[in-house]
């Protein structure tokens, strides 16, 4: 964390097995250069994608459900002020009591909000920690005091990334315009993934839902941008790894024809991607994938926890067309070699050759070269 913004903390409080909950709400911001607010802060975020977390990326929903949320955070991302920040926790906090009230084992605890700049971005984080042996807070909900923090004190997480949730929106919103901008973010575009939820895997993980729910989000990125990303992900990571370096191209073929194996729209999980590389490893090799989950998972290649496969990503991920007035060429790279392959390429000569083609079209290959040279004796020499 680079800058800490703005800050505030509020309360809810609701009893399991019940459905009244309170709200006290902090009156007045955090002051973000105070040690222990920074410490506060510096905790929370750290949590995110840690081992004992699952990193579900989604965005906001568009099916006339998403609340009065995603407005707030809009507008937040039109005016960076203390005022704006403290209108949407008061609306998150709404949209989260509502929620609450509907599960019967949920309980409440304090709910942290922070503005935070790292690694260039603006983020807006939002933390449900469990009162007792994390934080010390006096009668204005101010931290006094911080204890170490882990998972057995969080509820749930969501966090926004501004920057790309402001580019999203002027992004256009044509027909086909996500799956465009989703296919081309791997080469610098716009990457609409700008929202993700912490599940801190618990046995009761299941009750903090709600706030995916109040916050009117919907998990899961597109299979298009998912396939590419777990493709791509898993070659960069063998390719960071001293002992797989060598077959990266092998490994991140064999997950290629795993997903062909599978229907289109099959949804996969990244233990299942992680078990792909593995069968392609000797056993000398296998501790080299025990990070790549936590690799995939993470904020910089954001594969979700599971997705669907497309078809039609593999196809654009593998396939090499060319296309002239005369002719035109297709075939997925894995026949590309510089000899004993189906298709050689002679990098001095920039020329290709096929090699074990079909016998239907060698038979039209001959028959039209044939008839032209009949044609052609027949013709006779031209004059002049």
């Amino acid at each position: 964390m680079e800058e800490l913004n703005f800050s505030i903390i509020h309360e809810l409080d609701k009893a399991a097995h019940s459905s009244a909950v309170s709200v006290r709400y902090g009156k007045e911001p955090l002051d973000t250069t105070d040690s222990t607010v920074k410490d506060l802060a510096s905790q929370l975020v750290g949590l995110i994608g840690q081992r004992q977390s699952t990193v579900l990326w989604g965005q906001f929903s568009e099916n006339r459900r998403e609340g009065r949320f995603p407005g707030a955070v809009q507008k937040l991302t039109q005016e960076h002020s203390f005022e704006e920040f403290k209108r949407l926790t008061s609306v998150a906090l709404d949209e989260l009591r509502e929620q609450i009230a509907k599960e019967s084992l949920a309980t409440g605890g304090y709910v942290c909000f922070f503005v935070y700049r790292a690694s260039g971005e603006s983020f807006l984080l939002i933390v449900m920690v469990k009162e007792k042996g994390a934080i010390t807070v006096n009668s204005d909900l101010k931290p006094t005091q911080i204890t170490e923090i882990d998972f057995s004190k969080l509820h749930q997480a969501a966090r926004v990334n501004l920057d790309r949730y402001r580019e999203a929106l002027t992004g256009g919103n044509e027909e086909g315009e996500e799956d465009r901008l989703e296919e081309s973010a791997t080469d610098g575009a716009i990457d609409r993934t700008y929202l993700c939820f912490i599940d801190r895997k618990s046995a009761d993980s299941e009750v903090a839902g709600y706030f995916i729910e109040a916050f009117g989000c919907e998990k899961g990125i597109s299979a298009n941008r998912g396939t590419k990303a777990a493709i791509k992900a898993v070659r960069q990571y063998a390719l960071s790894r001293p002992q797989l370096k060598r077959k990266a191209s092998y490994i991140r073929r064999t997950l290629i024809e795993y997903f062909r194996e599978l229907p289109d729209n099959e949804t996969v999980t990244i233990d299942m991607v992680v078990h792909s590389v593995r069968s392609s490893l000797s056993a000398d090799e296998m501790p080299e994938a025990d990070e790549l989950g936590e690799y995939l998972n993470s904020d910089a290649n954001k594969v979700p926890a599971e997705f669907r496969v497309s078809k039609k990503a593999l196809d654009s991920m593998t396939r090499i067309k060319a296309k002239t007035d005369r002719w035109q060429l297709s075939f997925d790279d894995s026949a590309l070699g510089y000899s004993d392959a189906e298709i050689v390429f002679n990098r001095e000569t920039e020329t290709v050759s096929l090699t074990n083609v079909p016998h239907e079209t060698v038979r039209a290959i001959k028959k039209s070269l044939d008839s032209r040279n009949s044609t052609s004796n027949r013709r006779g020499p031209t004059d002049g």
